[in-house]
């Protein structure tokens, strides 16, 4: 190969350059980015923050094998600060849903998260989301129907609801769930996979979850 060869391929030799890029997870010590006053403190309360760097690597992390249950405020309002106390019993009361689901929350007066608070349409505060667990972006959210006048027992059912409905499209293997028992046929079926049989009975209807509660809140039950 001559020089003149030389010349040409080396001009003709194309760089690529490839960036990599870190997904940013938030965690129960997560400070979030901002200026604005919080309302719950990072890292004293079972709440994760989260901001406009963490919220979709968290909320939509690939395989992650739990929903979220987020709470969108604005530092500013009222109506918020009415409602933390409330939240912040819930979540201490569902701490031991945390394999099922995450509870969090997100100030939308700061400016910084002003893109998030967007996407997910909030336009009033408090606003209360369920993320289910194979949701993939914020159009795929589940307004809660909470107020700022709702009780930590309140929320528990909502969330409890929100949380059978996800499991019944899923069939999570990981969740520990209920069963339905639909009619005889059901019961027996369930009957010959058991060791143990702990029956609850509640009036049917929409607002059912009395043995879910009871079926996350208690460790000790293995699916």
């Amino acid at each position: 190969m001559d020089f003149s060869s030389m010349l040409i391929l080396l001009c003709t030799t194309t760089f690529f350059t490839i960036e990599y890029t870190t997904a940013k997870i938030s965690t129960m010590d997560y400070k979030p980015n901002g200026d604005n006053t919080l309302l719950y403190q990072p890292g004293y309360e079972l709440i994760m923050h989260l901001d406009q760097d963490t919220f979709d690597d968290t909320v939509f992390e690939k395989d992650r094998k739990h929903s979220f249950v987020i709470e969108f405020y604005a530092d500013w309002c009222g109506h918020c600060r009415s409602f933390a106390p409330a939240y912040r019993e819930f979540a201490s009361d569902v701490r031991s849903w945390r394999n099922v689901t995450q509870v969090a929350t997100m100030n939308c007066a700061d400016i910084y998260n002003k893109d998030i608070c967007k996407a997910n349409k909030i336009t009033t505060f408090p606003t209360m989301k369920y993320i289910a667990r194979d949701s993939k972006s914020a159009k795929d959210s589940i307004d809660v129907d909470a107020d700022s006048s709702s009780s930590a027992e309140e929320l528990r059912q909502m969330v409890a609801k929100q949380i059978l409905d996800d499991y019944e499209k899923g069939k999570y293997e990981e969740w520990s769930m209920f069963p339905y028992v639909k009619d005889k046929a059901d019961l027996q079926k369930e009957l010959k996979k058991a060791d143990h049989v702990v029956y609850f009975f509640e009036e049917a209807g929409d607002n059912a979850t009395a043995g879910a509660e009871v079926r996350l809140n208690d460790k000790s039950l293995k699916s």
